[in-house]
């Protein structure tokens, strides 16, 4: 039993010091830039030599990875989970809108890093952030179509989609995590505006404003 519990401490301090370099990463990397950041100033940054560094990361490569797929992953898993909830379109849209907001604010330094340094991924670990990616946008967009089919919503496809996300996620540049609202009030300022004019006549006659403006 004792083997096992040193076992368990070590496995959860090797976790605990991964996830402390994947954040000083990303902070770094927001900060200065992918290439701008290296190798030396990074274990200084989180008290380790090279060769613990490259024990907990694998490469630099492999932190930007890490880094920019986590977020994006986590939205696609809420995301499908939303989908399967049973919660009208309108709804669900809402619910997006709001872990979105709430995902940004809490993954500032992933986020920022995710849009700055797309470009930089090669390969394989490239193909994969993108098809997360695409795989979160397609989730929004089944959202507002089956909005459209089940005549709560007057448009939907690709174009409304990449509107609705730009709006969310440029929020990035701006949103101050510790600020007077919270993410999740501001994806209900954003969502009462667009619903007002995403709503058929019939399901603006039932519609309220959760921010009550």
């Amino acid at each position: 039993m004792a083997e096992d519990s040193s076992t368990d401490n070590s496995s959860g301090r090797r976790t605990d010091q991964r996830e402390r370099l994947l954040r000083t990463a990303a902070q770094l990397f927001a900060e200065k830039g992918y290439h701008g950041t290296g190798v030396a100033e990074l274990g200084r940054a989180v008290e380790l030599g090279r060769g613990g560094l490259y024990h907990h990361m694998g490469s630099k490569e492999a932190l930007l990875v890490e880094i920019s797929v986590r977020h994006v992953r986590d939205m696609v898993k809420v995301g499908e989970e939303i989908l399967a909830s049973g919660l009208t379109p309108p709804e669900m849209l809402r619910a997006l809108s709001r872990r979105l907001m709430r995902t940004i604010a809490d993954s500032l330094p992933e986020v920022t890093v995710f849009f700055h340094e797309i470009n930089t991924l090669q390969g394989e670990a490239r193909e994969e952030v993108l098809a997360l990616r695409a795989r979160a946008e397609a989730i929004w967009r089944q959202v507002l179509d089956e909005g459209v089919e089940e005549g709560y919503f007057r448009n939907g496809g690709g174009m409304v989609t990449k509107g609705i996300l730009g709006m969310h996620n440029y929020s990035y540049v701006w949103i101050d995590p510790d600020g007077r609202l919270a993410p999740e009030d501001i994806a209900d300022i954003f969502c009462d505006l667009l619903l007002r004019g995403l709503l058929t006549d019939s399901a603006l006659e039932t519609f309220t404003p959760v921010r009550g403006t």
